[in-house]
């Protein structure tokens, strides 16, 4: 029979107990301790609630049994913790109300047979990469304290770790109280938009720039940076492959778009160094 530990401080009510009878219905043992147990049989995976210090520590008495963090670490010992055997594990719980699961998993993809057993949930289950499921985990247990700076907030930890913060916005949009975001906020629209527009162009570098602002076009050559700064028709129309050709024209083929128009990967795929609101873990892709 699987086993599988529950350690920490927990409560036996509310999206745990609900995730420990789907466990039990997959052939889970599910035993709930406070300290580990050396009689026990070996568990497939711990679903750990505690704290860093607690966590360092098991982890070092134990580095080989995978880990299901329920708890959040702050953003300063993510790098810490990315290479070990732990996976951030989000319950989004809305007043006792299970809404959804987000679990952090790394290149291995391990856990197979947990995340075939939570498929029995019908609610959203969002698989994530580590560092991106971390800093959501932290953002949604600290989203109260934080309030009005949540985007603030994201985009600095995006910014440092390089990750795409639309897939974390996804994952806190799966809480009803928050929502999801239909169209992500436009650089320019913050107060704090002009800084972080000054901040990626130190980034992208160049001296040649190219703001593309409702009618602009790409009648000069030698450019370094394109900056798009709104969503006017004939951007709306141009496909991917249109920059391609545009190619050329480029010293650098560097782009910052400020509204999210088009999908990182595709204009990396072109041959752009391409760098959109929040989805920074494209900071160093395209060529040189």
């Amino acid at each position: 029979m699987k086993n599988c530990w529950v350690i920490g401080k927990f409560q036996c009510e509310g999206p745990l107990y609900l995730l420990k009878n789907v466990l039990l219905k997959n052939g889970y043992q599910v035993f709930f301790l406070k300290e580990k147990d050396s009689s026990l049989p070996k568990p497939e995976f711990i679903l750990f609630s505690g704290n860093e210090e607690e966590l360092s520590l098991w982890n070092k008495e134990d580095g080989e049994t995978p880990i299901l963090l329920l708890t959040p670490i702050i953003p300063s010992s993510i790098h810490f913790f990315l290479h070990k055997s732990i996976y951030p594990f989000v319950l989004i719980d809305n007043n006792g109300q299970m809404e959804g699961m987000v679990l952090g998993l790394d290149q291995q993809k391990r856990l197979g047979n947990f995340r075939k057993a939570i498929r029995d949930f019908s609610i959203p289950f969002l698989l994530l990469e580590k560092t991106e499921a971390f800093i959501l985990h932290y953002l949604y247990h600290h989203r109260e304290a934080i309030n009005g700076q949540l985007l603030e907030e994201l985009n600095q930890y995006c910014l440092a770790f390089h990750c795409d913060g639309v897939n974390i916005l996804r994952g806190l949009g799966l809480d009803s109280r928050i929502g999801q975001v239909a169209a992500l906020p436009q650089l320019l629209d913050k107060k704090w938009g002009s800084p972080l527009l000054y901040q990626l162009i130190k980034e992208m570098g160049g001296e040649r720039i190219v703001y593309w602002n409702n009618g602009a076009d790409f009648s000069t050559s030698g450019m370094d940076l394109v900056i798009i700064l709104n969503k006017d028709e004939r951007l709306k129309q141009m496909k991917v492959k249109r920059w391609k050709k545009y190619r050329h024209l480029f010293r650098q083929p560097h782009i910052i778009d400020c509204v999210n128009l088009y999908e990182p990967e595709e204009l990396a795929a072109v041959g752009y160094k391409y760098l959109s609101l929040f989805r920074y873990k494209y900071l160093l892709n395209g060529e040189e």
